[in-house]
């Protein structure tokens, strides 16, 4: 399974390089009307600086909000964890985030450190992944915002529908979890079982289970989440200005959600060569907005001012072994 899964990486990766050498063009040229078209390289070139600094400066706040959402995650499971732990291993998985395939490779070393030693295990490794579902939530709710304005757009608009689609299933889900009815049969179905590793089951359901005591809290995650997706979303459309771009906001509002998340996809680095196929199909159209090497540059720009941020993320470790465990005894549980 292990060696399937690394040609299937491999096959995206080079399907996708593939597919980017053959949209973009790579020398400068001329277009039928007789009108300058530079090549991908000279494109880069002569990106706008003060729109490469201004996606810069957006993106800033992004990390240290991220770690902030996920240290209240933890509060809400009484891991007392200090903020600046939290922040120290949200700046660590930034840096592991372009060395693993995927985004989330940020999250199985946040993860990996979660375990070691230490109590609360089951419950930290749910607020990692409870935290990953709230920035996913975030981009929906931000295309799903963004979709009121493209409805009818040729491609806009069926992305925001399926947006919409999503967001109501998420909704319906979070109220089942909510609802007494629905979380205590789930609570019974799994204490009658007996099966093997049904108790780290029952351990990670009783963990994603008690954030219905805490709504506030997770209403703030969400808010934060789509306040970070949209300062990552506004710095991807001035990495896009900043080559000339033309597409309106809205459609890029829409079309960014889709081209962050299919970073999270744990096929390659970064979503390398899946991110700029998606941007090609998704910006490139018949009544123009951005041509093959706005929409590959446009990616590649912004994957440079994120890893700016993972480069940075290095210095996290060089104070030495992180350990998410070294904590306080569990407080009291408290209601948000």
């Amino acid at each position: 399974m292990k060696r399937w899964s690394v040609w299937l990486r491999l096959v995206v990766a080079v399907a996708g390089i593939g597919v980017i050498a053959w949209a973009i063009q790579w020398t400068d040229g001329y277009n039928e009307s007789g009108e300058f078209v530079p090549g991908i390289l000279t494109m880069l070139s002569q990106a706008s600086f003060s729109r490469l600094g201004l996606a810069w400066l957006i993106a800033a706040p992004v990390i240290p909000l991220q770690g902030t959402r996920w240290w209240l995650l933890m509060r809400c499971q009484n891991l007392d964890v200090p903020w600046r732990r939290a922040q120290r291993l949200m700046w660590a998985g930034m840096f592991f985030n372009f060395c693993l395939p995927g985004s989330l490779g940020g999250d199985v070393v946040k993860a990996g450190f979660a375990v070691k030693g230490g109590p609360g295990k089951a419950a930290a490794v749910v607020s990692i992944l409870v935290d990953r579902v709230l920035g996913l939530i975030g981009l929906v709710i931000l295309a799903s915002i963004a979709g009121l304005f493209v409805v009818g757009d040729p491609v806009a608009g069926p992305i925001a529908r399926a947006a919409w689609v999503v967001l109501g299933v998420s909704v319906f889900s979070a109220l089942l979890l909510l609802l007494p009815g629905p979380r205590d049969w789930l609570t019974a179905l799994l204490s009658r079982l007996r099966l093997p590793g049904i108790g780290v089951v029952r351990k990670i359901t009783n963990a994603v289970l008690a954030y219905h005591r805490s709504p506030l809290t997770v209403s703030l995650g969400v808010l934060i989440s789509v306040l970070t997706q949209g300062l990552l979303t506004l710095s991807l459309v001035q990495c896009g200005y900043a080559l000339g771009v033309t597409t309106s906001l809205d459609q890029l509002f829409v079309a960014g959600p889709v081209l962050l998340a299919s970073a999270a996809i744990p096929l390659t680095p970064q979503g390398i060569g899946v991110m700029e196929v998606l941007a090609v199909a998704l910006l490139v159209t018949d009544y123009g907005g951005a041509s093959a090497n706005q929409a590959v540059g446009m990616v590649v720009l912004h994957r440079f001012v994120l890893l700016s941020f993972g480069l940075l993320g290095a210095f996290s470790l060089l104070g030495g072994d992180i350990k998410l465990q070294e904590l306080k005894a569990p407080r009291p549980a408290q209601s948000a």
